[in-house]
């Protein structure tokens, strides 16, 4: 093995044929899969902490930080991102709930100058004044549009509705212009302690023989520790603590009736929260189905949509999301929702589960035909859920799920209060 595995705090370990991994001296930790179909090489950077991680009084910030991560460079004095695509390379990044990602892709021959060029980013990352007015104005159109474009889905409101704790109650992704006031020095810390090694994680999907790409890692040692993001031990509401409320906001262009459910993490039950997968792609098709309701499958949005279930870490709260043609169609959609979960945990449908299994796969399939997709997956399962070998077990995981644990977590499910969103069609601007 490289030099890296010599150097490294923990061994190399080869959890599949094609995928090793392995943690740098100051922390980072190292996945890389091998694909020789892979026409380009595809880098993931996993940062542990997202929009829960921030401060009480400084909800946005971690949103704020990760375009401002992309707005800077050591070495180049239009910002990291020309110098990413000055490379052949396309790059972008997102801040989830318990993490944010900044991932790339590019010709192979120019792995080395991007470890460089991500390594420089990493190594004393520091904010500058004018680019913090310029990445607010940019969320802000980002948060307009995503309210307009998506027919107001209700997502930027839901943890509001869905946690009781402010580090769980508040959606980063807002419009948030009092961040303009935060001193540049707090924001160059908050980015600092995001970035720090021990809590990195990187992933490489590359055509290239493992032991051929990984020396280029080598760059990553020489960022220095420094005090991570302090993460918040975030409390979960009760499974029979109620949680329904009504919201209601202008801007929007639909109504919803949005359902909260809380679910067993995927960290030591991975069997258990895929059977929540399909079971959910189950609901989506019954919903559909319901004549009285009006619902197309395009109309429902969910959080446990195939892989991304695993984007965040355990415990997690998932959603449902109905867009709805008729206002008062809301508590005939929940009567609908509360009797297909009756009938499900009774007796889950055999053909309707098959559908659901074979409709995960294709999310799957999809997730492992683009490397960038399959190193973001290898970073959430590495840095949330400390399961690497996910990548390889995932297949069989949904293979295996039974109608009797389809029933078990509609009973799960069934047992919960729901809780319920209600947006109403407005003309205000967002």
């Amino acid at each position: 093995m490289s030099h890296v595995s010599g150097q490294a705090n923990a061994p190399s370990e080869a959890v599949a044929d094609a995928l090793v991994v392995t943690q740098l001296p100051n922390g980072i930790r190292v996945g890389i899969v091998q694909d020789p179909l892979r026409s380009c090489a595809s880098l993931c950077i996993t940062h542990g902490g997202g929009h829960r991680a921030e401060p009480q009084d400084r909800p946005g910030i971690a949103h704020l930080v990760e375009h401002l991560a992309l707005d800077i460079s050591g070495t180049s004095p239009a910002g990291h991102l020309p110098r990413v695509q000055a490379l052949g390379g396309v790059v972008n990044a997102y801040t989830g709930r318990d993490y944010t990602q900044f991932f790339s892709s590019f010709p192979i021959h120019a792995l080395p100058a991007i470890c460089d060029a991500e390594a420089a980013r990493l190594a004393d990352p520091t904010v500058n004044p004018a680019n913090t007015d310029r990445q607010l104005r940019i969320i802000r159109q980002e948060v307009q549009s995503r309210l307009r474009g998506s027919g107001g889905f209700p997502d930027i409101y839901m943890p509001a509705t869905l946690y009781a704790e402010p580090a769980n109650a508040h959606s980063g992704f807002l419009d948030n212009q009092d961040l303009r006031e935060v001193p540049d020095d707090e924001l160059t810390s908050y980015l600092q302690a995001t970035t720090a090694p021990r809590n990195t994680t990187l992933t490489l999907v590359t055509p290239q023989r493992i032991d051929q790409a990984l020396p280029f890692l080598e760059t990553f040692e020489t960022i220095t520790e420094r005090a991570p993001l302090d993460v918040p031990r975030l409390y979960e509401p009760g499974r029979r603590e109620p949680r329904t409320t009504v919201v209601t906001r202008g801007g929007v262009t639909a109504v919803e009736a949005a359902f909260g459910f809380r679910l067993v993490g995927p960290g030591k039950a991975p069997a258990r929260f895929v059977a929540h997968i399909v079971l959910v792609e189950m609901l989506i098709s019954l919903l559909a189905q319901d004549t009285s309701l009006g619902v197309r499958r395009n109309d429902i949005r969910t959080s446990l949509t195939g892989l991304n279930a695993f984007s965040e870490r355990a415990p997690v709260t998932s959603w449902l999301s109905i867009r709805l043609r008729h206002e008062d169609h809301g508590h005939r959609c929940q009567a609908a929702l509360e009797e297909i979960l009756d009938e499900t945990a009774s007796s889950p449908d055999l053909l309707l589960l098959t559908q659901a299994k074979q409709d995960a796969f294709a999310l799957h399939h999809r997730v492992m035909d683009s490397g960038l997709r399959q190193t973001r997956l290898l970073g959430w399962l590495m840095a949330l859920h400390h399961w690497p070998d996910g990548l390889t077990e995932l297949p069989q995981l949904i293979t295996d799920v039974s109608r009797e644990e389809v029933a078990a977590a509609a009973a799960e499910l069934r047992d919960q209060p729901l809780s319920q969103v209600t947006l109403t069609p407005g003309g205000a601007s967002a």
